[in-house]
This record gives structure tokens, C-alpha cells and sequence, in this order.
């Protein structure tokens, strides 16, 4: 089943939030290496590439994972799944900052 980026129960602050499509299927074009977590009876990740194909709201995401990886089985059973996609990231030290209540981690 399909879901939104505003239906997952991920921490996103407000600053960083990017729910337009086009920005979002770029981003997964230019970042394909994600992080493929899935929970049935526990948690489980992956490192796999994914590779985005169709246009507009009619997309899909399609990746491979080795027969012998145990989180196969998650797949099968319809575990919740979620893919992380990292960009570009830095520490930025509050030093340099008027505003001390900000994040040190820039992403």
C-alpha cells in the first residue's frame, strides 16, 4: 500500500521538510543508496540502491535485495516498511551561532 511522506511517524523538523513531489523523485535520483528498514516481529535494515522509474504521481521504487538476506522473509509476510534516503550532511558548531537552540547537525 502506498503511503505519503506525511503519513510516516518520522521526526521531521519543520525546516526541513520536503513534501513536493518533483523534489523528492530528484533527490532519490541523485541519492539511489537507501537505508531499507523493515519491522515485522523486530526491526531489520539493509543498505540497497533504488532506482526510481515512471513520471508525476504515477512512480514507483524497485531495489533488490540477496535471496539469503533474512529481511527477505519480512518482505514477503507484508512487514511496515520504511527507506531512508541521505543527502549531503555536516556538523555546524552552535559556536558559530547567535541562536544556541539549533541542530549542531546540518542535513
Amino acid at each position: 500500500m502506498p503511503v505519503s511522506p506525511r503519513e510516516l511517524e518520522m521526526y521531521r523538523p519543520p525546516k526541513y521538510q520536503k513534501d513536493d513531489l518533483e523534489y523528492v523523485q530528484v533527490f532519490i535520483q541523485d541519492h539511489p543508496f537507501a537505508s531499507f528498514i523493515t519491522n515485522s516481529n523486530r526491526l531489520i535494515a539493509t543498505h540497497i540502491p533504488v532506482l526510481p522509474d515512471g513520471e508525476g504521481e504515477k512512480w514507483r521504487l524497485f531495489s533488490h535485495i540477496a535471496n539469503h538476506n533474512e529481511q527477505l522473509k519480512t518482505v514477503e509476510n507484508d512487514a511496515e516498511a520504511l527507506l531512508i534516503f541521505t543527502g549531503a550532511n555536516a556538523y555546524i558548531s552552535s559556536s558559530w551561532y547567535e541562536d544556541k537552540d539549533i541542530s549542531t547537525w546540518d542535513y
